[in-house]
């Protein structure tokens, strides 16, 4: 298998959940596959984007300054097989209503149910695993 890290970008403006996430990161049982930036703004998450390459982009739908699914559309031109999470507080999310089409591969509402956050995080994980078996 190979030793490359699955680059994960985590998006939102509330830094407690910026925290949580970043630490429960951490300690899941694939922690170390993980290589993980953090952002409290668009901006500085496209700006991430925009220099590196993302492999999973973990973002609230509402940002100050744009979306989580502007930031979608822009990571997918860079890296077209990105895993794309979306969060929200809201109950009814239409994550393409007035935004740009981009294939969301999972949704997170807010407040986090942690078991479903670690099974989105270990299917991201089993993926990368397959991938780089069947690559060699």
């Amino acid at each position: 298998m190979s030793d490359k890290k699955i680059n994960l970008l985590v998006v939102d403006d509330d830094e407690d959940i910026v925290l949580m996430m970043s630490d429960f990161l951490d300690v899941v049982e694939n922690a170390h596959l993980f290589s993980k930036v953090t952002s409290k703004s668009f901006e500085e998450a496209q700006s991430f984007i925009n220099k590196q390459k993302i492999d999973v982009l973990i973002t609230d739908i509402t940002l100050p300054g744009g979306s989580g699914m502007l930031l979608a559309e822009t990571l997918k031109k860079t890296n077209a097989d990105a895993f794309v999470v979306i969060m929200s507080g809201w109950n009814n999310v239409t994550v393409n209503s007035g935004e740009p089409s981009v294939k969301i591969d999972a949704y997170l509402k807010k407040p986090f149910e942690f078991d479903k956050f670690e099974a989105i995080i270990n299917d991201i994980a089993s993926s990368s695993k397959r991938s780089s078996t069947l690559s060699k």
